[in-house]
């Protein structure tokens, strides 16, 4: 255990719980890339069509929403802490629960508590860390998941490189999973049990007042829950459907293929980091364009090319590219829908992830297996366009959302 003279000091404190939450959305990223890189091999093991990755990802997300809509519940009687470190538990019990399984209907099974976990997790550090600390810690808070997610194909990757088998990358990943869990329960003492300290860029509103709405509330947070309905869905396409367009349409060896998702991934990663320390004095709908503007191009040249290097080359464009959308386009939702409103709306946000990576992935295996898994880029493509329109619409009225605010500030005070 932590000794008191550590958690008593309450900057040493502020730094490990910091750490841990890091640590949190770590432990987040590591199932949610894997699959990709092990469902080749998983598929021929079981017998099972291609498309059925997308059964895996939507019981997942179906089970994710039910966790994070309840999180809400679930928090009123239970820290965060203590939410994490269960969460961990069952995520870790999942994993290893796929390295044993000798069955795809026990792998359907244990699906359900891998879903739970990573729902309450996903839901309580965004909104602890929203609450508590800075738009820097937000995207970096994202860059920490980017790093679970660059590792877990890495380790897949290497154990099937050494002529394993992909349960023997599981049990890896389970190991690792079991570590941060140990560290969740040790540190359980480090979360306050209410939120004493607030390290967020703008000091709370002391008022208890409830302004109106601002203007063009509805369309401006109908728009924020479609681009989270679209956006999740294509990262994660890429992701869960890039291994298979690489191995079967260009003829990448399966290591090479795994290392070009790990090299998506970490793009992801870098890119969120560089937000965090250089590009916060932006305004957050300009890094969206940006970003996937960017992502366009990488995908543009994945259509058109049929050389495997060149494709590695644009996966690593569109992990930049998508690295800063997702915190930002959070980051901007109280400038979008009022201060008031914020966390409601970003509840909703979080919920029409989870729906959109639960369709949008199984969509596009579904269409890819009737006709050919060349489609996949355009497919992307098509969510890339449909998701930089919503945003514009969502754009459109934010100006007049931030009046409003001026307003809201003024009068509740």
């Amino acid at each position: 255990m932590l000794k008191h003279s550590r958690i008593d000091d309450p900057d040493r404190r502020n730094l490990i719980l910091l750490a841990v939450i890091y640590l949190g959305f770590v432990s987040l990223g590591l199932p949610d890339a894997v699959l990709g890189v092990a469902w080749p091999r998983m598929r021929l093991d079981f017998v099972r069509p291609i498309e059925s990755a997308g059964l895996l990802v939507t019981i997942t997300t179906v089970c994710s929403i039910f966790s994070s809509v309840s999180y809400g519940y679930i928090s009123a009687r239970l820290s965060c802490g203590v939410i994490l470190a269960v969460s961990g538990l069952l995520t870790m019990s999942a994993m290893f629960g796929y390295s044993a399984s000798a069955s795809w209907p026990l792998i359907i099974l244990l699906t359900i508590p891998l879903g739970i976990g990573q729902g309450s997790v996903d839901a309580g550090l965004n909104s602890y860390v929203a609450k508590n600390y800075s738009s820097r810690h937000m995207n970096w808070l994202h860059c920490c998941w980017g790093i679970g997610a660059t590792g877990a194909p890495l380790i897949m990757t290497s154990a099937l490189g050494l002529g394993l088998s992909w349960r023997a990358g599981y049990a890896a990943i389970a190991a690792i999973q079991a570590s941060f869990t140990t560290l969740f329960f040790m540190t359980l003492k480090l979360w306050p049990k209410e939120d004493i300290v607030s390290h967020s860029d703008e000091p709370a509103n002391a008022g208890r007042c409830t302004p109106p709405k601002p203007k063009n509330f509805f369309r401006n947070a109908a728009a924020g829950c479609l681009f989270y309905f679209l956006y999740p869905g294509l990262e994660i396409t890429t992701g869960l459907w890039g291994a298979s367009l690489l191995i079967d349409v260009m003829n990448m060896p399966i290591k090479t293929a795994g290392l070009t998702i790990s090299l998506f991934w970490g793009s992801l990663t870098a890119g969120r980091l560089i937000t965090g320390a250089f590009l916060s004095r932006f305004a957050d709908r300009a890094i969206v364009r940006g970003g996937l503007a960017t992502a366009v191009v990488g995908i543009l040249v994945l259509i058109f090319t049929k050389n495997p290097a060149v494709a590695t080359i644009a996966f690593a464009v569109m992990g930049l590219g998508f690295a800063p959308v997702y915190p930002s386009m959070m980051h901007d939702t109280p400038r979008r829908v009022g201060k008031a409103f914020a966390e409601r709306i970003i509840s909703l946000q979080v919920g029409s992830a989870f729906t959109g990576v639960s369709i949008l992935p199984a969509l596009t295996g579904y269409v890819a297996a009737r006709s050919s898994l060349a489609v996949i880029a355009p497919i992307m493509l098509c969510f890339a366009a449909a998701t930089a329109f919503v945003h514009e619409i969502s754009a459109a009225g934010a100006a007049e959302a931030a009046k409003n605010s001026v307003t809201e500030h003024s009068s509740c005070k």
